[in-house]
């Protein structure tokens, strides 16, 4: 009985380790292609960055894929949220 508690919470880090992994990727990605889509902050440093029919829907589909990993990342850890608040109080 103690092996399947212990296979299941290692299951469980490693699925938060993946979920946030994923986050992190979304965000980095989302970052880099804001600022190549933006029309203002390369061109105050002198640079252009081209192709902006591959960036805006890259930057679009990581943006949609963060918030979808983050309403997972909040379900994962609402235990921990709601202690938080209980103690908080």
């Amino acid at each position: 009985m103690a092996r399947s508690a212990d296979r299941s919470k290692r299951a469980a880090r490693w699925g938060n380790l993946v979920v946030d992994v994923l986050l992190l990727i979304a965000l980095s990605v989302c970052m880099v292609s804001g600022l190549l889509v933006s029309g203002t902050v390369l061109p105050t440093f002198g640079l252009f960055a081209d192709g902006y029919y591959f960036w805006d829907p890259l930057h679009a589909a990581s943006a949609k894929a963060m918030l979808a990993l983050l309403v997972v990342h909040l379900a994962l850890h609402a235990r921990w949220i709601a202690n938080a608040a209980r103690r908080r109080k």
